[in-house]
C-alpha cells in the first residue's frame, strides 16, 4: 500500500535509495501493527490471529508477549531514527506515531471498560459511542499514508485533512465489518463464533439490532448480551437471525461504500491524493 500510493506521489522516477525508505517506513507500520495486534490479543485472550496462532500462543512465547510489544513499538521508534533522522519530515512522523498510538490505546481501554460494565447495559450501547470506539480501534489506518505524505513533502494540512476524512470512514466501516464477521465469518478465517457476544461488546451487531428490536427482543438482549453461558449466547443469536441482521449488513455496506468511494471520487489529484490510491487502500479493507 505504501510503496503504491508513494510511487503515485513522487513525481520523478523513484531512486534506489527512496525505493529503500518506502520499504522502511512500511516495516515501521508492520512493526506498529504487530504491537496493536499483539496486545489485543493478549487482553482478548485470542487464541488465533488471521488463521495461525496468536503470539503469546507461539511455544516459548506466553506472557513474555507483553514485553514483545513494547519492543515492537519502540523499535519502530528506533527504526524511524535510524533511517530517518536526517529528513525534513522525521520530528512529524514521529508526532504523527505518537498521536495515533496513544488514541488507539485510549480507545482500546475504552472497549474494554464499556464491555467491563455488563452484561444489562445494552441501554448505553449507540450509535455514537460505536462510531468513537472504532475510530479509536482503525483509525490508525490514517498513518501510512499520512508518513508518505510527510515523506514525499506533499503533507499540506488540506491533504492530511481529506486523507483524514476518508480513512476515519473506512476505520468505521472495517470495524463493522469486523464485527459482522465474528458472529458470521468463517471461523477458519476471521470469525470467532460470537466472541463480542460472549464480552458483551459494543458492536455493530448489537448496536444495529436495538435499533430494528421490539420490545420483548430488547429485554432479551438486555437479559442475555455479554453472558458467556452457552444458552445465553444461543438466544442472542435467535434473535439476530429473527431481526435478519445478515441482510442489515448487506444494506448497510451497501451504502457504507457508497459513501466512502464518492468521499474518494471528489479527489482531483491536485496536491499528490490520487483517487486510485485509496481506492486500492479500500479493496483491501473489504473481505466480503
Amino acid at each position: 500500500v505504501m510503496f503504491k500510493i508513494a510511487s503515485s506521489m513522487i513525481e520523478h522516477d523513484i531512486t534506489e535509495e527512496a525505493v529503500q525508505d518506502i520499504y522502511a517506513l512500511g516495516w515501521v507500520m508492520e512493526l506498529l501493527q504487530f504491537a496493536i495486534l499483539a496486545s489485543d490479543d493478549i487482553v482478548d485472550k485470542d487464541l488465533w490471529r488471521r488463521g495461525r496462532w496468536a503470539w503469546h500462543c507461539q511455544p516459548g512465547v506466553g506472557q513474555g508477549a507483553v514485553f514483545d510489544t513494547f519492543v515492537g513499538a519502540f523499535l519502530a521508534l528506533a527504526f524511524l531514527k535510524k533511517r530517518f533522522q536526517n529528513h525534513p519530515a522525521y520530528l512529524d512522523m514521529v508526532e504523527s506515531i505518537n498521536h495515533e498510538i496513544l488514541f488507539l490505546q485510549l480507545y482500546q481501554s475504552f472497549d474494554t471498560m464499556v464491555a467491563n460494565h455488563g452484561p444489562g447495559n445494552v441501554s448505553t450501547f449507540c450509535p455514537h459511542k460505536l462510531r468513537d470506539i472504532s475510530l479509536g480501534l482503525c483509525g490508525y489506518y490514517y498513518l501510512p499514508i499520512a508518513l508518505i505524505l510527510q515523506y514525499a513533502g506533499c503533507a499540506s494540512p488540506e491533504n492530511l485533512r481529506r486523507t483524514r476524512e476518508i480513512t476515519n470512514e473506512m476505520a468505521v466501516y472495517y470495524q463493522a465489518q469486523n464485527d459482522f464477521l465474528d458472529l458470521y465469518g468463517d471461523r477458519s478465517k476471521n470469525g470467532k463464533g460470537g466472541r463480542d457476544i460472549r464480552e458483551n461488546k459494543c458492536s455493530w451487531l448489537i448496536v444495529e439490532a436495538l435499533k430494528i428490536c421490539n420490545e420483548d427482543q430488547r429485554a432479551q438482549l438486555n437479559a442475555r448480551y455479554g453472558r458467556p453461558d452457552e444458552e445465553s449466547v444461543t438466544e442472542v443469536k435467535r434473535i439476530f437471525n429473527d431481526l435478519n441482521m445478515s441482510e442489515a449488513f448487506k444494506t448497510y455496506q451497501t451504502e457504507a461504500l457508497k459513501q466512502i468511494e464518492g468521499k474518494i471520487k471528489s479527489l482531483d489529484g491536485n496536491g499528490g491524493l490520487k483517487a486510485d490510491d485509496f481506492q486500492y487502500f479500500l479493496s483491501l479493507l473489504v473481505l466480503i
